[in-house]
């Protein structure tokens, strides 16, 4: 991610968060492109066209930067529908417009409370693993700045900007000083915490360059040691899958994954001498889906009806089903 895109997102956090006023995401005037939030070159180049049209005409926008218009349309509403439309087929965030005709219809109060993915405490806990956007993040084993042990969970109920950085890396080190105006305009703020992890080096390493520099941010330590690796350690040390089983004796891996162990399985190896000296090794396994037709749970019955009824037959849910992960069914009938 370079250095545009990072700070592109630091101001939409600070707009999210109310740290910017709502005057720094509101139009001047409707010409003022620049104005108009989250748009990058291209966006902004898609707004001056779109002022170019004719009646009647709407802009788009939601927050991330995904952005359409429409215009010469029959009546307003065709616009502002046609443009909400196009825009929301590019976006899982909720589109709005910004501009409506010859006025700047754009509701800024109501714009910084969009860019918000956060789900009630019930619903994360079902929520799946992952780095997109509504899934529950990956509890990493990492050290305070203090160099107490602790998982990122344990900073439940905060708002986190998870930071991972390096001082190998030239837009990292560059953007430093915006992350250090982050930090003091968030202040002493007990609801959000920054962290910031160290990779591909040790946490010596970053220190001493965070120290030099004389940046005051929290550092905590994600664990990596080796200068190149970007493995992190979940804080629950998960063991291996029931189906995979390791003979430590001819070192040799194997087993059988099922439809459900689809995915992209990381495995840490530790070999121990006698002393009790350790060395860790990872690697991840990568688990193909392969198709399987859907399976028939049961029978149709016959169903009986008179001439001149109405006829109406629903399948039964479950009847068919997929034993392929996130499989979809689609149905035909002749």
């Amino acid at each position: 991610m370079n250095l545009k895109v990072k700070l592109f997102l630091l101001r939409i956090l600070l707009a999210s968060l109310g740290i910017l006023g709502v005057d720094a995401a509101r139009a001047a005037a409707l010409n003022d492109a620049n104005a108009v939030p989250h748009l990058n070159s291209a966006g902004r180049q898609g707004y001056q066209d779109f002022l170019q049209v004719g009646k009647h005409r709407a802009f788009a926008i939601a927050p991330g930067g995904t952005w359409s218009w429409k215009g010469g349309e029959v009546t307003a509403d065709m616009a502002s529908d046609g443009a909400l439309q196009a825009c929301q087929e590019s976006t899982s965030q909720t589109c709005v417009l910004y501009a409506l005709n010859d006025r700047v219809v754009f509701n800024a109060k109501d714009w910084s409370a969009l860019w918000r993915p956060y789900r009630s405490r019930a619903e994360a806990a079902k929520a799946d693993t992952g780095k997109a956007r509504g899934e529950r993040f990956f509890d990493l084993a990492i050290k305070s700045p203090a160099g107490k042990a602790m998982k990122l969970s344990d900073l439940r109920g905060k708002v986190l900007l998870v930071h991972f950085w390096g001082t190998w890396c030239p837009p990292c080190r560059n953007e430093m000083p915006e992350l250090q105006k982050l930090h003091q305009a968030l202040g002493g703020s007990s609801d959000i915490q920054l962290v910031l992890l160290q990779m591909r080096e040790d946490y010596g390493t970053a220190s001493l360059w965070m120290d030099a520099q004389g940046f005051k941010l929290p550092l905590f330590d994600s664990g990596v040691a080796d200068a190149g690796s970007d493995t992190l350690t979940l804080a629950n040390g998960s063991p291996l899958p029931s189906w995979l089983t390791f003979d430590s004796v001819t070192r040799t891996f194997s087993g059988t994954p099922a439809n459900n162990d689809v995915g992209i399985l990381n495995i840490k190896t530790t070999a121990t001498d006698l002393a009790g000296a350790k060395t860790d090794s990872s690697f991840n396994i990568s688990i193909a889906n392969v198709n399987d037709a859907p399976i028939l749970n049961g029978t149709l019955p016959t169903t009986r009806m008179s001439t001149g009824g109405q006829f109406a037959y629903t399948v039964p849910a479950g009847l068919i089903t997929d034993p392929d992960k996130d499989d979809i069914l689609s149905y035909s009938a002749k």
